[in-house]
């Protein structure tokens, strides 16, 4: 594992006029993974299944604050590269680590846009 993650998660906050914004609230910090570009093949195979795929993200395992579809993943620190879970998989069914399938956000789609 030779990068280390931030794991947000989706919130809803009340804003200063009565309505509500999209937030995104830190997780799990400084997760130990490793990130894998897909092949063109690889992403095609997603494709064919209907989910946009572009990394595969391997982290270890956390029991109580586990990861989920919808979250994000942040790499790199706070400008770094943000990912969209789209599924998570439990490889070796040993709790030694686990793969998330993620869809690299461009143009405002981090954490903090």
């Amino acid at each position: 594992m030779n990068s280390q993650a931030r794991l947000y998660r989706r919130t809803v906050a009340d804003d200063a006029i009565g309505g509500q914004v999209e937030t995104w609230r830190p997780t799990r910090l400084f997760i130990p993974c490793r990130v894998m570009a897909l092949s063109l093949t690889e992403r095609a195979m997603m494709g064919s299944r209907g989910v946009d795929v572009t990394h595969r993200i391997f982290m270890r395992p956390d029991p109580i604050r586990k990861p989920n579809e919808k979250d994000k993943l942040e790499i790199g620190g706070l400008d770094g590269v943000t990912y969209q879970i789209e599924g998570i998989n439990d490889v070796d069914k040993m709790g030694h680590h686990i793969q998330a399938d993620c869809r690299e956000l461009r143009d405002g789609g981090g954490v903090g846009g």
